[in-house]
């Protein structure tokens, strides 16, 4: 048995699917993984999802977990897309009410080979069942997202490693004007693309060698500490350049598109730049970081603090009253926006519905979140492509967007 809690925008994921179908699940916003079976787990009665028999019901069961084998999905992003695949295959099945895919069985086919391939998992979908095997050899719904969280890294660090993190701790970022140029960029295209140590593509260009800068966010309340020329900085996005070994993190309250940020080049060497970009990565990831970096020192914090009189707000409400105002946003504000989408400020979730708006799309079809609609234009930008990875990573995001019709 697999016990998950679901991120933020998992839960918003889930609890509209379920007020789509209809069914008396309070939802807690805990998975259990068991065999084949999905199960979203109740006050009362659950929903049931099994891969092998296509079966979708709700049902009274007593389960309980320990809070040691309890695995957070924010600290596991990759479970995300294997948990979203329930979305393809049961809604392909119609044993979701209210839910349709378009997709045929060969679509699907190749874009669960194309998240399930990274973990060297093969899978077998038709009309009659959901399976999956490694080496030839079958398995169950629990075995792949047991794979799945094998294969990302451990997040405690070791003693050794500690130390290791104390030596980079030495280093300073310096601070740097810069102008970094922007390409626009899809959300399925900075899903797909990364380069290891989970740094994700982003919308940026480095200044120094005009490269596609990768990005990772750390969780909330989990940021990275650097020491900078200003002292020590709690960064909540970092920003990196394979090509000329460096890196870019914004300064405190700043977005990298000011320009105002803090600089590590590693100068063509590789070894070095390799080794700290992965001491980087271990914590981050492709997470929804709604803060800016920040500094250490409580009375520099409160004094850039006083700089930003926006009151702080969770991220529904934010977007509900930016598509609410949208008409009313000046550019500058509207510009800055589309950067925070850019930057890792937004779930998913929260950057399909202000892209929405922004098209001048309906909103009540921007706010149903298990609709095709979103994965139509997706499939159109990219259907002269017709390669398999136009797909991969896509996942998650249009898990959330086989909608309601």
């Amino acid at each position: 048995m697999i016990v998950l809690k679901a991120d933020k925008e998992l839960n918003l994921t889930f609890q509209k699917l379920i007020k789509m179908m209809d069914v008396p699940v309070e939802w807690n916003g805990m998975f259990f993984v068991i065999g084949d079976y999905l199960i979203l787990q109740g006050s009362v009665r659950s929903l049931f999802f099994n891969f092998d028999t296509k079966l979708v019901v709700t049902n009274i069961i007593e389960l309980k977990a320990e809070e040691q084998m309890i695995a957070a999905v924010e600290q596991h992003p990759n479970v995300r897309d294997i948990l979203n695949m329930v979305l393809y295959a049961f809604g392909k099945w119609g044993n979701i009410k209210g839910l349709r895919v378009d997709r045929d069985y060969v679509q699907l086919n190749r874009l669960f080979a194309q998240i399930l391939g990274e973990f060297q998992v093969e899978s077998q979908y038709g009309p009659e069942h959901f399976r999956f095997y490694k080496n030839k050899i079958r398995l169950t719904y629990e075995d792949v997202i047991e794979a799945v969280l094998s294969d990302e890294p451990e997040e405690v660090l070791l003693p050794e490693e500690e130390e290791l993190q104390g030596l980079w701790h030495k280093l300073v970022w310096k601070k740097a004007a810069s102008s970094f140029l922007m390409r626009d960029t899809t959300l399925a295209e900075r899903r797909r693309n990364r380069i290891g140590n989970n740094f994700y593509l982003a919308g940026y260009l480095c200044p120094k060698c005009g490269s596609q800068l990768y990005m990772a966010v750390y969780p909330e309340g989990r940021e990275f500490q650097i020491e900078t020329e200003e002292g020590a900085v709690r960064i909540a996005r970092v920003y990196s350049c394979k090509k000329c070994c460096c890196m870019y993190t914004p300064r405190p309250k700043r977005l990298l598109v000011d320009g105002d940020v803090y600089k590590m080049d590693f100068e063509r060497d590789e070894t070095a730049y390799e080794d700290y970009q992965e001491l980087l990565g271990r914590t981050a990831g492709r997470n929804v970081n709604t803060k800016y970096n920040e500094y250490v020192d409580k009375k520099m914090a409160m004094e850039t603090e006083c700089t930003d009189s926006s009151p702080a707000q969770d991220e529904e409400q934010e977007i509900t009253e930016l598509i609410g105002h949208l008409p009313e946003l000046s550019e500058l504000e509207l510009f800055r926006t589309m950067r925070k989408m850019e930057e890792g400020f937004y779930s998913d979730e929260g950057v399909r519905r202000l892209e929405q708006a922004i098209r001048g799309e309906d909103e009540m079809e921007t706010d149903a979140d298990c609709n095709a609609d979103d994965e139509k234009d997706a499939d159109t930008e990219r259907a002269a492509e017709d390669e398999p990875d136009t797909e991969l990573e896509r996942n998650a995001e249009e898990s959330g967007k086989t909608k309601k019709m």
